[in-house]
């Protein structure tokens, strides 16, 4: 029974994380005209990380959200392996805008990357590009 428990601990750990090689990575401090980040399900508009001590706040907009049924902010020490760090549900289309606050509690290096995962309601996963956020400039 414990190794059961243990297996399934591990398969949900694994799940909550994504291992690419073709993250777009995009420097925090460039400075983005309107969307960064637009397509015909979502527009994000902005991103902001803020230092605090021991964690990272991330605040995120966004100007629409069609057929998503979920948007997971992901965070990681590599651009190519993040994991998820927040999870919100979404019920139904937004048309006007939106604000989301996030706080990445453990940060695990002075140098993290973050991206914006989404889930439509068919199942289908897309992505942001990856953002480098340097703690503590």
């Amino acid at each position: 029974m414990r190794k059961i428990l243990s297996a399934m601990a591990m398969i949900a750990l694994l799940a909550s994380c994504s291992k690419k090689n073709d993250f777009p990575e995009i420097p925090v401090e460039q400075t983005f005209a309107n969307n960064f980040f637009k397509d015909a399900n979502l527009a994000v508009t902005f991103i902001e990380f803020a230092n605090a001590p021991g964690k990272v706040t991330i605040d995120f907009g966004t100007a629409y959200e069609k057929n998503i049924s979920k948007i997971e902010v992901m965070g990681g020490d590599s651009p190519n392996y993040l994991c998820v760090i927040s999870t919100s549900t979404n019920n139904g289309d937004v048309t006007q805008a939106k604000s989301y606050s996030v706080i990445d509690a453990s940060p695990k290096a002075q140098t993290m990357y973050y991206a914006i995962r989404y889930t439509l309601t068919n199942g289908t996963e897309v992505y942001t590009s990856t953002f480098k956020f340097v703690r503590g400039k």
